[in-house]
């Protein structure tokens, strides 16, 4: 039986975890609401899409890269946001009387996928802001805003040993129910 102190940390994890997932939504949403007014009425918004991010120079001399750029940067901040948002599903649907859940354990496999997503979109995104700014277009700022891909593929690895751990638990739990 969880104790009062393990019930505690996990009400303050989870609302820990809703302040990041409404923190990256506001990223996604802002960077997201910044590249569709650049494209379509303010060309200067380019210049700071979020947070100092500054693609006017590629905007101007390569708009095909810049809109692949932009919707890759808010494709990776909706994936995270994603991920998050599965957290908060997982802490919904936690009973710690029984605490391996099928759904939970898909829960689990669709973060593990994303965080995959995300390890290697950011890495291919580090190559090709690379090869952009090889070829003369300043790209300041991008690796703070592109995220560290390794971190998220090592994630998805855990994540996904967890998952396979879960699936037995899952097994367990149900052989165990079965026999009482």
């Amino acid at each position: 039986m969880p104790t009062r102190q393990s019930k505690t940390i996990l009400q303050v994890m989870h609302v820990l975890f809703w302040i990041t997932f409404i923190g990256a939504c506001i990223k996604a949403g802002a960077l997201l609401f910044t590249f569709i007014m650049s494209l379509s009425w303010n060309p200067q918004a380019a210049s700071d899409l979020y947070l100092g991010l500054d693609l006017s120079a590629l905007q101007a001399q390569d708009p095909f890269h810049y809109v692949a750029i932009g919707t890759s940067l808010v494709g990776l901040l909706v994936c995270q946001a994603l991920i998050l948002y599965y957290i908060l599903l997982i802490f919904k649907r936690l009973d710690l009387a029984n605490p391996f859940d099928q759904i939970i354990g898909q829960y689990i496999k669709k973060m593990s996928l994303l965080s995959l997503v995300v390890g290697i979109w950011s890495k291919l995104m580090v190559g090709v802001t690379k090869k952009l700014e090889a070829a003369g277009l300043p790209l300041p700022g991008m690796d703070a805003h592109i995220g560290l891909g390794d971190a998220f593929i090592f994630f998805a690895a855990i994540l996904f040993f967890i998952s396979v751990l879960f699936a037995r638990g899952i097994e367990l739990q149900d052989e165990n129910t079965l026999t009482i």
